[in-house]
């Protein structure tokens, strides 16, 4: 009786944790790696969480470079602050489509208006932020 109890119980959790991965799809929250932009290798994972109902991005890791990189062409209190852990992203809020956010290009130190959209099913992150020539488009790649 015992096997059939815990074999329910392990059918039912695995029928209820399937809707939560799926929704996931539709979401920008989860674990992303960037790409550098020139040599398109991984550069760093970001981690986007709700933090009390608003979304936020930070660096959870750098993908290359020393591990104690700092933000050198920051300004204000993010000047020379280590990269990992810095939130990058933040006043995320959706739109038909997408999502509008302000993002830190740690590379330049600029803040900038950006635009996010998922493609690929979710399994990617599209992100353009600047303006004119300045206008930057990344995609970032879901870590399952």
């Amino acid at each position: 009786m015992a096997f059939r109890s815990t074999a329910a119980a392990l059918l039912l959790t695995a029928t209820l944790t399937v809707p939560a991965a799926a929704a996931d799809s539709h979401s920008p929250v989860g674990t992303w790696r960037m790409l550098h932009p020139q040599t398109g290798a991984a550069h760093m994972i970001i981690e986007i969480a709700d933090k009390n109902g608003e979304l936020e991005g930070r660096i959870a890791e750098l993908a290359d470079g020393p591990a104690d990189a700092v933000c050198w062409n920051c300004v204000g209190e993010r000047k020379n602050q280590p990269l990992a852990g810095m939130v990058i992203l933040w006043d995320v809020t959706p739109v038909s489509g997408g999502w509008n956010a302000v993002i830190l290009r740690p590379a330049t130190g600029m803040i900038n208006g950006a635009r996010i959209e998922l493609e690929n099913g979710g399994k990617a992150l599209k992100i353009i932020s600047g303006r004119g020539p300045l206008r930057v488009a990344q995609t970032w790649d879901r870590i399952e």
